[in-house]
């Protein structure tokens, strides 16, 4: 027995080892390590907040805190019931909250993908957003989409400015146009979504209520003109600076 356990002691000691040397000559292993750390260290203080928060309000805290699973590109999970009426069951293909099991899903893609483009700003804005949907069901939301949907935006932008101190303008605004391309018929055209965003992140003048997001979701035209003209302003300040 102790001549298998000195075997096996060695046999860690060589993985260690091959680990620590291919980590030190492989310079883009490394850097991928590191921004894993970085993403997960994002994802680990967000939820620890916010479950703290949820722990502390009067009507949260008698409800279960929701877990929030991340899903490699090959898992296949299913939704477990959260699916439509007459559909058959199917697996999740993007970050998602499930309500049945009050699970928040995010998909391994959206995570490295939203990291990549606008780091802890564009994390923030994806875990935000599935957590708001998570509060959504805990206090019986009525809205529907996509009002529904645009609230959770507002809801993440307000998460993006509590969670960063010292709020970059740049790193806003650089979010606010990537949300201009995930528009959708549930989720409010990217326009509506961007002013929802900066809504929530105090850049414009507004609150995340329902009837506020009522409105927003009937005025597609307003929210394209009025974002338009806010993004194109900020750029050219910036370019005279």
């Amino acid at each position: 027995m102790n001549k298998l356990n000195k075997k096996i002691q060695l046999l860690i000691k060589q993985i260690i080892i091959f680990l620590c040397f291919t980590t030190l000559v492989n310079p883009q292993l490394k850097a991928s390590i590191n921004k894993e750390n970085q993403i997960y260290e994002i994802i680990e203080k967000f939820t620890k907040k916010s479950s703290k928060n949820w722990s502390e309000d009067k009507l949260l805290k008698t409800i279960r805190i929701p877990q929030t699973i991340i899903l490699d590109a090959d898992s296949r999970i299913y939704f477990s019931g959260c699916f439509r009426r007459g559909e058959k069951l199917k697996t999740i293909e993007g970050s998602s909250y499930c309500s049945s099991s009050h699970t928040i899903y995010l998909t391994k893609e959206d995570v490295e993908d939203f990291y990549k483009l606008s780091k802890s700003y564009g994390l923030i804005y994806l875990l935000g957003h599935e957590w708001s949907h998570a509060l959504q069901h805990a206090f019986l939301s009525q809205l529907d989409y996509p009002a529904r949907e645009l609230q959770a935006d507002c809801m993440a932008g307000k998460q993006v400015s509590l969670f960063h101190s010292d709020l970059n303008k740049s790193s806003i605004f650089s979010l606010a146009k990537l949300i201009l391309h995930i528009g959708g018929p549930n989720h409010g055209e990217g326009s509506q979504r961007a002013f929802a965003f900066l809504t929530g992140a105090g850049i414009i003048d507004g609150n995340c209520e329902d009837e506020s997001m009522k409105k927003l979701a009937r005025n597609k035209k307003i929210a394209e003109k009025k974002i338009k003209k806010l993004i194109k302003d900020f750029d050219e300040k910036n370019k005279s600076l």
